[in-house]
């Protein structure tokens, strides 16, 4: 009898243990909670310095014609993460070129790419305390359909096409970032202009 009693005394303490590890594992998990929600706006400003080639083709009432500009414009750009690899993005482009007397703008749409699968901050919630957490460094790239408006002083082009980023993010603080990017662009205007464009970038942005 008290063979079958320690038994049953072991059983009912091996119960007990399990219970009482999937209750403090349970408990473990429900006291620590992560959002990914946090911080999926970010408004950033960016300087950018280009090279840009513009070219002609001949046709019946112009002949071929080539030229070069060095452009220092100001970018204005927000991004919203879908997730931690992927964000939706707007660029706003600006720049006056004084020496030639003309004026450059255009907006760009498409996505970011990061395949470290650290773009987006994150919000840790342990005992009702909150901890956001943020990449040190993400670096991206990035893919957009974009347009130009080259204004002269006696005429205007309009140029569609693409623009290529890679870059990265440095969070140096919780809510606020540096960024860098190198970038090509390729527009054409009605398949008898083309400009192609190399450049790179610095800026500052902030995270809502």
């Amino acid at each position: 009898m008290k063979g079958k009693n320690r038994r049953k005394k072991l059983r009912l303490s091996i119960w007990l243990v399990i219970f009482f590890i999937g209750s403090s594992n349970s408990l473990a998990f429900s006291l620590l909670d992560t959002n990914d929600e946090k911080n999926k706006l970010h408004l950033s400003t960016t300087g950018i310095a280009t090279n840009s080639d513009i070219n002609s083709k001949a046709s019946e009432t112009s002949l071929a014609s080539s030229g070069k500009m060095s452009v220092f414009g100001q970018n204005l750009s927000a991004q919203y993460f879908l997730n931690e690899s992927w964000a939706l993005v707007g660029n706003y482009f600006f720049a006056l070129v004084v020496d030639i007397d003309a004026e450059i703008q255009g907006f760009d749409l498409g996505v970011e790419y990061f395949p470290l699968k650290n773009g987006a901050s994150k919000e840790l919630s342990i005992l009702g305390s909150t901890l956001l957490t943020s990449p040190e460094w993400a670096p991206y790239m990035a893919l957009n359909a974009s347009t130009r408006d080259v204004q002269f002083s006696t005429v205007n082009f309009k140029f569609q096409g693409i623009q290529l980023q890679a870059g990265t993010y440095w969070h140096f603080k919780s809510d606020l970032f540096l960024k860098g990017h190198l970038l090509y662009e390729m527009h054409n205007n009605n398949n008898v202009r083309t400009l192609t464009t190399t450049g790179l970038g610095f800026g500052v942005g902030k995270k809502f």
